[in-house]
């Protein structure tokens, strides 16, 4: 089920005054509670009343990832990440559900964000991940796929959802890996990207190919965080664009 704390407060919001049962209101619903129990019934029908069913938004879009989901270095990540930029491109009334954590592998997302996305029921369903378990060193190229692998077979199986699944930028482009052996780490990247476009097509999905465009979408130092490694705003933006191009080319919206 969902859990309210993964939803982002936007700064400034006051959460709620714990509540406190003073012995006037305890006096007054115990009145309330022996007056409705004396009341007259109003059945001219008999019918009992329920409560109103939830009405379920227009759109629902799960975006499930990591920090650069989340929103890492933007302004203000509740606004200015990309899953929340693409969306302002889908049907009015969508529900966006940022799932992103930073740091977090795919086997993290398979633990914690693919329970939420499945019950979510989402329409679009967005997967990147890769960058944490690829550049952590501890986590191997076969586990992370098996972890991949399950995301996508369980949003396929339980859910309706259309799905995508982006791949791993090019690294030797990104300032934080500019002390890295570059051919070694070109190999890699491209081996993982590999292994996710055979999940893709295993699983009749949309590949969002980040490896490719990363000039486009990172290669200007106002996309680029101080960090070297999370986009700007500015690349959030760009990211979207894409995105949504691949989408949209797809007839999804």
């Amino acid at each position: 089920m969902f859990s309210p704390s993964r939803y982002i407060l936007s700064p400034g919001t006051r959460l709620p005054r714990p509540f406190r049962l003073t012995p006037l209101l305890m006096l007054m619903t115990l009145l309330a509670v022996l007056l409705g129990a004396c009341g007259t019934p109003t059945a001219s029908t008999g019918a009992t009343p329920t409560a109103a069913a939830t009405k379920r938004p227009a759109y629902v879009y799960v975006a499930i990832g990591d920090s650069v989901t989340f929103g890492t270095c933007a302004t203000n990540p509740a606004t200015d990440s990309w899953p929340e930029v693409l969306s302002h491109k889908m049907p009015s009334g969508t529900q966006v559900i940022n799932l992103g954590i930073p740091g977090w592998t795919a086997h993290d997302a398979l633990q914690s964000e693919l329970p939420e996305a499945v019950d979510a029921q989402p329409d679009l369903a967005t997967v990147w991940l890769g960058v944490n378990d690829l550049k952590n060193g501890d986590v191997s190229l076969d586990s992370y796929r098996h972890d991949l692998d399950t995301i996508l077979a369980d949003l396929s199986a339980q859910t309706h959802a259309h799905i995508a699944v982006a791949n791993i930028p090019d690294l030797t482009l990104l300032p934080r890996f500019f002390g890295a052996n570059q051919k070694a780490l070109t190999a890699e990247v491209q081996s993982w990207n590999a292994a996710i476009a055979q999940e893709v097509t295993a699983h009749n999905l949309i590949l969002l190919d980040v490896y490719d465009h990363t000039t486009e979408i990172l290669g200007h130092p106002e996309y680029l965080c101080s960090d070297g490694l999370h986009p700007t705003t500015l690349g959030y933006q760009q990211i979207a664009a894409l995105f949504y191009q691949v989408l949209h080319g797809d007839g999804l919206f």
